[in-house]
């Protein structure tokens, strides 16, 4: 047991004081973590305190924009509006489902907090979307993509417009001060404005089977790993209102971690190298079932301003 403090519920009773090993690169330095007994926040105890060098130009959310010809642009959009009308998987864009609960307007300002190379921001405008800023305290330098897209070199607490949509995507768990940036995030957002954060989730079943070796903990890139309990409790006292929470995980909670447990480097690494398609299907269907079930490891958090 430990008697580090949880930095979410302030709870010092009971908490579980782990090691965890850096395995994206495979270069197992090892870090210390917590799991609070009370609101099941799993954190990391005493990060480095310059993190910069672990977000090296290898690092998936820094790879080059990838731009679409007008062609593309065009059939892009066409897809998405198709999408919002009929919701199938065979019109789902390359971003995902969780965009339509949204329910945006083209007109509407979004931030993207955490952009990385601003792709996904991007992609929003292929879209149709207008209005679009990317934020990223480590991206190599700021830009202008076009007249609807930029990005900025800026961390949470220097965003000073205000947006109608604020998204974090696989971003918050890398951010330290948790209540702060929630709070920064309702400062900047508009009247019933919306955030949306998709993080990897402390309640996950996964995490009871591989502990330590779970690939999301990600050491010590991941900073938190918040559970539904202690999100909510973060939003309430950010002034924010939780709705939906969606689980979105897949197969990669699986084959990720199993190569954790073997200390092989999982960058760019490819699971049909190391297991066989039967098995990667049937860690699909897992996935699947996990998520109706609300204990996969990755989740969409719905918030508003109101």
């Amino acid at each position: 047991m430990s008697t580090a403090t949880c930095q979410v519920c302030q709870n010092q009773t009971g908490n579980q004081e782990f090691t965890v090993k850096e395995h994206m690169f495979g270069t197992l330095e090892a870090f210390p973590y917590l799991r609070c007994s009370q609101c099941g926040t799993i954190q990391q105890i005493d990060p480095p305190q310059d993190l910069s060098p672990y977000y090296s130009d290898k690092y998936y959310s820094f790879v080059c924009l990838n731009q679409s010809n007008s062609l593309k642009r065009v059939l892009k959009k066409i897809r998405l509006s198709a999408y919002q009308l009929f919701p199938i998987k065979a019109l789902e864009p390359v971003y995902g489902a969780w965009f339509r609960k949204l329910n945006l307007n083209y007109d509407d300002k979004i931030a993207d907090i955490g952009c990385g190379s601003g792709q996904l921001i991007y992609e929003l405008y292929c879209g149709g979307y207008r209005d679009l800023t990317g934020f990223d305290p480590f991206m190599k330098s700021p830009a202008q993509i076009n007249e609807s897209v930029k990005l900025e070199r800026k961390s949470v607490f220097e965003i000073d417009e205000k947006y109608d949509c604020v998204m974090m995507h696989h971003a918050f768990e890398h951010m330290d001060r948790p209540l702060e940036v929630l709070r920064q995030a309702h400062r900047i957002l508009k009247p019933k404005g919306q955030l949306i954060i998709r993080i990897p989730v402390a309640d996950a079943e996964v995490w009871k089977r591989y502990g330590a070796e779970w690939v999301q903990l990600d050491a010590p890139r991941h900073l938190f790993i918040h559970s539904e309990q202690g999100m909510k409790m973060l939003g309430e006292s950010a002034g924010l209102t939780l709705g939906s929470v969606i689980y979105d995980s897949t197969s990669f909670q699986f084959w990720a971690s199993e190569l954790c447990k073997r200390n092989i480097a999982h960058y760019q690494a490819d699971p049909l190298e190391h297991f066989d398609k039967e098995t990667l299907k049937a860690w699909e269907k897992e996935a699947m079932k996990l998520n109706k079930a609300k204990k996969g490891d990755q989740a969409a958090f719905y918030f508003r301003k109101l």
